[in-house]
């Protein structure tokens, strides 16, 4: 399988983006959705959205990814002492390598688990046996100020 960076080289190479771009536009024509002749316009609206809801759902894994590594680094034991351990699994790859999934109600369910996650660790925060030190972590802060 090619890689996106190798596949746009190979099309370059052999000068095949027009005739990959005139193939889509035929298919296109046949199946209805762009018209001969006219101004063809396209409401921008719905594909707008559907990135924002994705950079929505990667800041808030990034968010939380960093706090945890940082726990992790500066806290352990503290961490593992409360953490449930498919934090860890979800966690333990980066938001862009796994299939996020298609539906905006799914990629909503995911944000709220990534939501309610972020809130656990922000009520464990304050609980007594955690140090000044902890709380003060940049990260665990940006958690703090991205979710309240």
């Amino acid at each position: 399988m090619l890689a996106g960076s190798q596949f746009r080289d190979r099309l370059l190479r052999q000068e095949a983006g027009s005739r990959l771009f005139e193939h889509v536009g035929e298919r296109l024509s046949e199946g209805g959705s762009l018209k001969k002749r006219g101004v063809q316009r396209a409401d921008s609206t719905p594909v707008l959205a559907a990135v924002r809801r994705l950079n929505q759902v990667e800041f808030l894994d990034d968010m939380l990814r960093a706090a945890l590594k940082s726990l992790t680094e500066h806290a352990p034991e503290w961490l593992t002492g409360w953490v449930p351990p498919e934090w860890f699994e979800r966690s333990g790859r980066r938001i862009e390598e796994w299939r996020l999934p298609q539906t905006s109600s799914k990629q909503q369910e995911v944000m709220e688990h990534i939501g309610q996650d972020g809130f656990r660790l922000l009520d464990e925060r304050w609980k007594p046996h955690t140090s000044d030190e902890l709380r003060a972590l940049p990260e665990v802060s940006g958690v703090y100020k991205t979710w309240m």
